[in-house]
């Protein structure tokens, strides 16, 4: 009987162990840039261009996914504006050529004066932008989904190769459409 009893705690332990691994591993940010906006995510206003109206509802959706995660709170909060004088964030679209041709979108990021900056440098940028692939974005899952993940760009995530986070890109085979906890966690993490 006390073999039997061993045996079941061991097994107890041995999930009591890989559930907090697991959850460690989960919550540890893991994928961003050294960089971010400087002026925080607390009120983060977003412009579609009109190159990139046929977007809105993704765009809107992947907006109310970034500051509604089911993950717990996080400091983002995002508003449309009709403006890229008040935006933080301005959306195009169009068809890329050349070394884009193959993407479904890119995110660059801007100082306050316009000067372009890198995401491997060391100074927090002022606004971002990101440039929607007209020739690659079809579904709409599809496109909430990259629009998601450019906006996690936009917020100082990088490209990761976990399949269970929105910042992993398709051809890497991102399994999920939406933010996960790893994501809002690193995030929160930044900010």
């Amino acid at each position: 009987m006390s073999k039997i009893k061993k045996n079941i705690s061991c097994l107890i332990l041995f999930f009591i162990i890989v559930s907090i691994s697991s959850c460690a591993f989960a919550m540890t940010p893991t994928y961003t840039h050294a960089i971010r906006y400087s002026r925080g995510v607390g009120n983060t206003c977003y412009y579609v261009d009109s190159s990139a109206s046929f977007f809105t509802s993704s765009i809107n959706s992947a907006a109310n996914n970034w500051v509604h995660t089911d993950y717990g709170a996080n400091p983002i909060y995002m508003t449309a504006v009709s403006s890229t004088k008040a935006s933080h964030m301005d959306i195009y679209a169009g068809y890329l050529l050349d070394k884009y041709n193959n993407t479904n979108a890119y995110t660059t990021i801007w100082t306050s004066s316009a000067t372009q900056l890198y995401f491997n440098g060391t100074s927090n940028y002022y606004y971002a932008e990101i440039v929607l692939n007209r020739n690659n974005m079809t579904a709409n899952t599809e496109n909430t989904s990259t629009v998601t993940h450019e906006m996690g760009h936009c917020f100082g995530l990088d490209d990761w190769t976990y399949a269970y986070s929105i910042m992993c890109s398709p051809k890497s085979e991102r399994k999920v459409t939406r933010v996960q906890q790893c994501d809002n966690d690193t995030v929160n993490y930044l900010y």
